[in-house]
């Protein structure tokens, strides 16, 4: 596991959790940061819209990542230039930016011991 134990992580796509988080626009409030990971499985363009959005209203607590090569599958030439463009949009927004979930994993757990 690459998270401290300290972390409390919150997936709105993959977790069914025992209360309802219809509406998670509080959990969005109270949490310290927001992870958008994209990979090249990703489909629609709502999670990078949300993410540039995010990057303007409350860039000190989003987190964005795009992974080059996910379970086989690659970025095109053009997708990977896409999300570096995305990254360096957010970047200049004051949002942070990762290629890896490593290195997320590393913000995160040095953001706990602080």
């Amino acid at each position: 596991k690459l998270l401290s134990p300290a972390i409390s992580v919150y997936n709105p796509v993959v977790e069914k959790q025992a209360y309802d988080f219809s509406d998670n626009r509080d959990i969005k409030n109270d949490a310290d940061f927001i992870l958008y990971v994209l990979t090249p499985e990703t489909r629609g363009f709502m999670s990078v819209a949300n993410a540039v959005d995010m990057s303007n209203k409350k860039p000190n607590k989003l987190l964005f990542c795009y992974i080059e090569n996910f379970h086989g599958m690659h970025f095109s030439e053009h997708n990977l230039g896409c999300m570096r463009e995305i990254g360096r949009l957010i970047a200049e927004n004051g949002g942070r930016t990762f290629s890896s979930l490593e290195d997320v994993a590393k913000f995160l757990n040095n953001e706990a011991q602080h």
